[in-house]
């Protein structure tokens, strides 16, 4: 009794002595004081069998991905005895390197023993998927109650590694395995018996627990076209005005007000200069413009949290974007009268994408603690998750002014998503259409006909953009279109415009 006592105080010293010394020195000079435990032994003559023998490699990948215990654990009574190659089995290539009544010794310390293969892929780090057994550069490690946890190489101790640290070398584990647990103890004449510590680590059930997924609900607002009234009223009375004279008349166009202060059943009007159209908020319905590494905004890969669920919603939905931003550029034009074309306005919104969408909830892994990481929350944002919102500029782009008289009543609206450094010349087709015609000029006012059914025609235009930017395509912005479009609840319902991919609200303004 006395002994094991000692035995044992002797094995805590060593591991205080270890988790203490950070440099690789000290680690190995306090290990050669230690007396060996049975698992350190084993993790020693592994690595160098696994060193020595790709077929072992080989054979231990293999098992692993048959996830038995629904993680790549490979259970070394399980196996011990399976063959590895001609006639030679596991148990054999660990007897090259340890004697025989050690390695019962370790048998019947550790009858849970365990090859654990890790997957740190979500880390950057190595990952049983990508392990290529042909490669002999190949580390053994094994499970102490201290933060440090020796690491060896063919047959040598090669160095500590704290908890936390995830090496990119392939790594093997060894430790008891705790999904495991004993049913029936071995005799001489019996093998032990061995179940599941529960059910859920049983791949019948079609359950991994390895990382436990949930999600984690978000609130979304995803805002809308209704603005309220009061504060539209202030920031645009000309469009009000013109909605309380033409409302939802079919008709009538409600710019008539705006434009040339004509009420219903006015015939004469004069053009006010002033008058500039304005996009107030944009809508993008498309995420797979974030895509141009760190310099459009997108999802990171993951985001983490040690041991608790965090409760601050905005820090996390901050953490899983990166800090890249999207830069939508819109070109408006118009046709004039002698086939020419007139920008009015070529404007790049640089935003970021976490203000384009809001996610409706974050994908949170639960990844038990390890050996060499304590137990972690993994959050991932997920495209599929993601749903559009209305993002309302701080400053609107505001267009050079429009004179539907001279030129066509039909502002055209291309959009992209600017990536890339080379210029390239893009060719499109767009629309022109005489719908606002001035007639005699008699006492400062024009007579004016308005005719929302002229023909429209298309000519080409010519301009240039960056190469590989994202095509957001184009619409039309009519003169006869609504600017106002309902009114309830002390809001109005304002135009909106669809490219298909990309909305906008355009609403004219008086300078």
């Amino acid at each position: 009794m006395k002994k094991q006592t000692k035995t044992a105080a002797l094995l805590i010293l060593c591991i205080l002595l270890i988790s203490c010394e950070k440099t690789q020195e000290l680690a190995k000079e306090n290990y050669l004081k230690c007396k060996t435990p049975s698992i350190e032994s084993f993790s020693k003559a592994l690595s160098a069998a696994v060193s020595q023998h790709k077929e072992l490699r080989s054979f231990i990948k293999k098992e692993a991905e048959k996830q038995f215990d629904n993680d790549n654990d490979v259970f070394y009574p399980f196996v011990k005895d399976k063959v590895v190659l001609g006639d030679k089995v596991f148990r054999d290539y660990i007897l090259e390197h340890i004697s025989e009544n050690e390695l019962q010794r370790i048998e019947s310390e550790h009858p849970l023993l365990n090859i654990s293969v890790p997957d740190w892929e979500w880390l950057g780090a190595f990952s049983i998927n990508t392990w290529a057994t042909d490669n002999d550069s190949i580390l053994v490690g094994y499970a102490t109650p201290s933060s440090i946890h020796p690491v060896f190489q063919n047959g040598v101790l090669f160095d500590n590694i704290e908890s936390g640290v995830f090496p990119e070398l392939p790594i093997l584990i060894v430790k008891d395995n705790e999904r495991m647990t004993i049913t029936t103890s071995s005799t001489k004449a019996t093998e032990a018996q061995y179940s599941f510590s529960d059910e859920a680590f049983n791949p019948a059930l079609n359950t991994k627990v390895s990382a436990i997924t949930d999600y984690y609900e978000m609130n979304t607002n995803p805002g809308s076209e209704w603005y309220d009234a009061e504060t539209f009223r202030t920031k645009f009375p000309e469009a009000v005005a013109a909605w309380e004279e033409y409302g939802k008349d079919p008709y009538q166009a409600q710019r008539n007000l705006v434009y040339y202060n004509m009420r219903k059943g006015d015939t004469k009007g004069a053009l006010n200069p002033k008058v500039l159209e304005s996009i107030l908020a944009i809508k993008l319905n498309k995420t797979d413009v974030m895509d141009d590494g760190d310099i459009d905004s997108r999802l990171r890969d993951h985001t983490y949290k040690t041991a608790i669920s965090p409760t601050d919603t905005t820090s996390l939905i901050d953490a899983i974007w990166n800090s890249g931003l999207l830069e939508i550029k819109i070109v408006a034009s118009m046709v004039k009268d002698d086939g020419s074309t007139q920008i009015l306005a070529e404007k790049a919104i640089s935003v970021h994408a976490k203000e384009l969408f809001n996610i409706t909830k974050i994908q949170r892994n639960f990844y038990h603690g390890t050996w060499v990481s304590k137990r972690k929350y993994v959050y991932i944002g997920r495209y599929v998750d993601l749903v559009p919102k209305w993002y309302y500029l701080e400053k609107p782009i505001v267009l050079n002014h429009w004179s539907p008289e001279t030129g066509s009543s039909i502002v055209n609206v291309h959009v992209y998503e600017v990536d890339g450094t080379k210029e390239e010349t893009v060719s499109t087709k767009i629309k022109k259409q005489k719908g606002v015609d001035l007639g005699i000029k008699m006492a400062g006012l024009f007579d004016i006909s308005f005719n929302s059914n002229a023909p429209v025609e298309e000519v080409t235009y010519t301009y240039t953009i960056k190469h590989g930017s994202d095509e957001l395509y184009s619409t039309e912005v009519y003169y006869h279109d609504y600017i106002i479009k309902d009114y309830a609840d002390n809001k109005y319902k304002l135009k909106t415009y669809n490219t298909g991919v990309f909305e906008f609200i355009m609403v004219p303004i008086v300078d």
